[in-house]
C-alpha cells in the first residue's frame, strides 16, 4: 500500500509519462526518488531516461527533454500475430532457458520500444531471464537471447 500511495503523490505532480523501473531512497539525501525511461504513444524510449525527486511535497523531473524531437510512429505489426512465432521459438530453445529436465510452462510478456532514430521493435520477454526482439514494422527478429538464470 505505501509504493501505491507514492505513485499517486508522483502522479499529481508529474506532467511526463514515463516507463517506471526504479524506486529509491537516494543515500545523500534520503529522498524519494522514481526513475524510468520517457513513454510516448505507447513507446518506452531506453535513450531518454530520467528520475524525479520528492521535495517540498511534489515530485520534479531532473531532466527535461522539451528539445527532443520524438519520431513518429509508423504503421507497424500486431504484436499478437506473433506470439505462436514466438512461443514456437522459445519451446525449441527451452534447454537453453531450463535447468535440466525440469518442466515449466512458457510465459512472457511485451514491450515496444522506440529509438530515436525512427526504429521500432517489440521487446518479448520470456520467463524472466530470455528475450526475443522482433522489428515492428518488417516482422524481422532482430536479437534472441535464452538464459536459464544461471551464471556458471
Amino acid at each position: 500500500k505505501e509504493m501505491l500511495s507514492i505513485f499517486e503523490e508522483a502522479d499529481k505532480s508529474l506532467d511526463t509519462d514515463v516507463f517506471l523501473t526504479g524506486y529509491s531512497v537516494t543515500m545523500v539525501t534520503g529522498k524519494n526518488r522514481l526513475s524510468g525511461f520517457l513513454l510516448s504513444d505507447g513507446v518506452i524510449y531506453e535513450e531518454l531516461y530520467q528520475y524525479a525527486d520528492y521535495e517540498n511535497g511534489v515530485y520534479t523531473w531532473t531532466k527535461k527533454y522539451d528539445d527532443v524531437v520524438i519520431p513518429g510512429k509508423p504503421d507497424l505489426i500486431d504484436a499478437t500475430t506473433l506470439y505462436k512465432d514466438i512461443y514456437d521459438l522459445a519451446v525449441k530453445h527451452k534447454g537453453e532457458m531450463f535447468i535440466g529436465d525440469v518442466q515449466q510452462p512458457i510465459y512472457g510478456t511485451y514491450y515496444l520500444q522506440g529509438h530515436l532514430d525512427g526504429s521500432f521493435y517489440y521487446d518479448f520477454r520470456i520467463n524472466y531471464n530470455s528475450a526475443v526482439w522482433v522489428d515492428a514494422v518488417s516482422g524481422e527478429i532482430i536479437h534472441t537471447y535464452f538464459f536459464n538464470g544461471l551464471y556458471t
